[in-house]
């Protein structure tokens, strides 16, 4: 119990015993822990479109939610002599979340967040500083927002991303895409410039990985993307079109200028160019976003760009 309640204490201590428990069963359960090890340290994620805190992680223990009715002082001693009961409750926990999602799948969003909750206190035998309960309160927070609990949902977003941060780092998509969904929330609560600090935070950090990993630059103009929405949100639109046009030139030199991957970064780099005044500009890639096999309702917001643009022609 002793050794639980220091780990509490210790997040670095504590994510290595899990990664030492891991390889231990590893070494007995074989393939069957390699789906595990796959869920513990990766998101599972309800929304399939996401992809992807204002402060600094806070020092020493991150305060689980009250609500969750979870032990704060290191509840769950691992111990790696009982093998058995390890890889149970690892495939307890993901078989748990399988049944969430496919709830969330079928419409029943109230079964899904009783069983995410469930998850979630599985998840604490770990250790409340372990990847998986970063990883249950990430999909919790996901469900919430999803059925517009968003204010709930940053209570549970804040200390998963802190958890990935240390556990993963600050550029592991994890953390990135748990960073996205709290700017997402901020938003949707009418905290666009709050949004776009995240974000901005997610480039920084995906800057650094993509200049070691370029084959990660598409990763970083989809969240260009979303910094350029919440620039046109707050009025910015200097700032949006500096975002949206180095989205747009990562997708022409991954994919070409004619690539329907290209259309949507294009699109809204028209839309503020015409913002600004910038017809002519606007006009020019509106049109090619129009060759490039746009969806109809792209199409429709592409064709009201040249209309105007011929307006103010």
């Amino acid at each position: 119990r002793s050794r639980a309640s220091s780990d509490a204490l210790d997040p670095a201590r504590s994510h290595a015993r899990w990664s030492m428990l891991l390889a231990a069963l590893g070494r007995r359960a074989g393939s069957r822990l390699a789906c595990a090890a796959a869920a513990a340290v990766g998101a599972y994620a309800l929304n399939p479109a996401a992809r992807s805190q204002c402060d600094p992680a806070p020092k020493g223990r991150v305060p689980l939610p009250p609500s969750l009715g979870l032990d704060e002082n290191g509840n769950g001693e691992m111990k790696l002599t009982n093998l058995d009961v390890n890889i149970a409750r690892v495939e307890d926990w993901k078989a748990t979340i399988a049944q969430a999602k496919e709830a969330w799948a079928a419409g029943d969003k109230a079964a899904a967040e009783v069983l995410l909750r469930a998850a979630l206190e599985k998840a604490s035998y770990f250790g409340n500083e372990s990847p998986p309960v970063a990883t249950s309160m990430h999909n919790l927070a996901e469900a919430l927002r999803h059925t517009g609990r968003s204010a709930e949902a940053i209570t549970l977003y804040e200390p998963a991303i802190a958890l990935f941060e240390k556990s993963a780092g600050p550029a592991h998509r994890t953390t990135t895409t748990c960073l996205l969904g709290l700017a997402a929330a901020l938003e949707e609560l009418g905290n666009p410039a709050g949004a776009v600090e995240l974000y901005e935070r997610a480039v920084r950090e995906l800057r650094k990985v993509v200049a070691e990993e370029p084959k990660r630059a598409p990763g970083l103009a989809a969240i260009l993307v979303r910094v350029g929405e919440a620039y046109v949100s707050t009025g910015n639109f200097a700032e949006a079109e500096l975002a949206l046009t180095e989205a747009t030139d990562i997708c022409v030199a991954k994919w070409g200028a004619t690539s329907p991957r290209a259309v949507q970064p294009r699109l809204l780099l028209a839309e503020t160019l015409l913002s600004r005044g910038e017809s002519v500009r606007a006009e020019r890639e509106a049109t090619v976003a129009l060759g490039a096999s746009p969806t109809d309702r792209q199409r429709v917001r592409l064709e009201k760009v040249l209309a105007e643009c011929l307006v103010l022609a």
